[in-house]
Formats: structure tokens, sequence, C-alpha cells
């Protein structure tokens, strides 16, 4: 994998974590990102007024397209038939030069049930005239790679990190981000008994690819750092509430589903608690998510 491909990797996994957490006026405002990097002619529509937006979240004024975004937490069959129904002859009302419409929808780990695609193609047959389509997380990916150049997609998604930044981290980093994640709301109490692991056949057991494996051994000179200073620190309380909180922080993401390599990326990118920092912050706690991924349940062991 060179580093172009590499890049277009480590934004995928950043991709997918931005619509795994995110749901309704959320996950719309990420869309909206996309898109108006995406397509000059975009336009946000926000309700305004007695008419509201008129069932339509945005329009690519264009081509006459016009989106209708939904990203419950689970989908409903029912409810979601009703609100397509009910959305699409709003827009046919309301946009009357419309002539595309696309349903984009996130919903976790669910898929688009027939029933659903099936109300789609009864839509499409009864407006032969206009382009009816549904876009999932997949299809939206597509935009982004498709559509964004470099710079469009890391002022969407953030930097990739760069090996040499990791060179550069220093104890003040990993400081920063160990006094944050104690800071977080305790989780449950890691085992402490354990002693720490090898890091290869442990990520070998997770499946973790070999991007994430070469990412985690890069961290692994900081982690170092981090076992010298949780072990001389103070607070004899400091590393067991770190270890608690990445532990409840990689149970939310199991729950939902996300793979190894998007939880690993998940937890680097929650420990620094702001993207917006420099790269070194980035790879501060990448060595701290290395090493608590060696002493303690993140992961299976």
């Amino acid at each position: 994998m060179d580093g172009q491909e590499f890049d277009l990797y480590f934004h995928r996994l950043r991709f997918d974590n931005e619509c795994f957490r995110r749901t309704g006026t959320s996950f719309q405002s990420f869309f909206e990102d996309i898109m108006s990097r995406a397509q000059p002619t975009f336009v946000t529509v926000k309700p305004w007024g007695r008419d509201g937006d008129r069932k339509c979240d945005g329009i690519i004024t264009e081509t006459g397209t016009v989106f209708q975004v939904y990203a419950p937490e689970r989908i409903k069959v029912p409810e979601t038939k009703a609100k397509i129904e009910t959305d699409f002859e709003g827009a046919v009302e309301g946009w009357p030069d419309m002539r595309g419409w696309i349903f984009v929808w996130s919903a976790l780990n669910d898929g688009l049930p027939p029933e659903l695609l099936q109300c789609l193609l009864t839509i499409q047959s009864g407006h032969p005239s206009l382009a009816i389509a549904n876009w999932d997380r997949e299809q939206l990916w597509k935009v982004v790679v498709e559509q964004l150049n470099n710079e469009q997609r890391v002022s969407l998604l953030g930097p990739v990190p760069r090996v040499e930044s990791a060179n550069a981290t220093t104890a003040v980093e990993i400081q920063t981000v160990l006094n944050f994640l104690s800071d977080q709301p305790v989780g449950p109490e890691p085992d402490d008994s354990f002693d720490i692991t090898d890091l290869k056949p442990k990520l070998e057991k997770n499946r973790l690819s070999p991007e994430i494996e070469t990412l985690a051994g890069r961290a692994l000179p900081i982690a170092q750092e981090v076992e010298r200073y949780v072990n001389g620190s103070y607070d004899g309380q400091l590393s067991s509430r770190v270890g608690s909180r990445l532990i409840a922080r990689y149970r939310e993401l199991t729950a939902l589903g996300v793979s190894g390599d998007q939880a690993f990326i998940d937890l680097v990118d929650f420990s620094t608690g702001d993207r917006g920092r420099p790269e070194t912050f980035f790879w501060g706690a990448a060595g701290i998510v290395t090493y608590y991924f060696q002493i303690c349940d993140i992961f299976e062991r």
C-alpha cells in the first residue's frame, strides 16, 4: 500500500467512524459538509417560516436534484416508509422544477429493508420523468473519493498522521492526553492483574490490518514512555482511570459493531480530545492506546 492508498484508507476509517457516531441532524450536518465541498452549486436548505424546508435538506441547483436526509439509530419500516412517501410528495409540491430526488440514509448496522426499496421503486414508476435514487454510506464515500481533492478531504476528515511526527512527540503531549482521559467519566475497572502482552499476537488475534499494525508499531516507543510516566506518577489511580475510560469507549464501539481498525482509530481520536491539535498529539494518543491495548481489556486478549 503506497502513501496515497494509505491516506485514503485512513480517511475511510475516519469517515466510517463519523457515520457510526452521527445520527439525526448531526449526520445531516456531515452530509452537508461533504456536498458543499463536492458540488459548487449545492445549497443547504434550512427550515424557514411557515413553509419550513419544503421537504428538502439540500439541492444541487445546476441539476435540480433534491436531497432528503434520514439518519435514525435504527430503521423502522412503517415509520420510514411513511416518511419517504411524505417527504417525496412534499418535495414534488415544494420544488416544482425538481428533476431528481435522492433519499440519503444512514442507520448504524442496518441495511435498507426490501419494503423500503420497493417503496422507492414504486415512486420511480409513478414519476418516470424524475431520477429517483437512494444513497447509503458507500455512495457518500464514493462522493468523497471521486469529487473531493486531497485538501478537501483533509479539511473534512483531518490530516493523515505522518511517521516523522512521531519522532517529535514529547512528554508534554503524553501528559496532556493522559490528563484529558483521566478527567473523563469513569468506566469499568480494568483488571490490573494482567501483565503487558506482546503486541503482534494481540493485533493478529483481533484481526487488525497491517496498516494498523504499522501504526501501532511506530507508536510503541511512545507507549514505553507512557508506561514510565504512569508508573512514576504520584497519582496512584491515574492508570486505572485512564484504562477504565478506554475500556468504556471500546465497549461502546463494539456495541455499535465497528471493525477493529475503526475502533483503534476512534480510540486514538477520542483520546486526543480535539482533532485540531498538532500531529504530535495524535502520536501521543496512539502511544497511550497502544500501551493500554497491551495491558488491559481494550480488544480481545
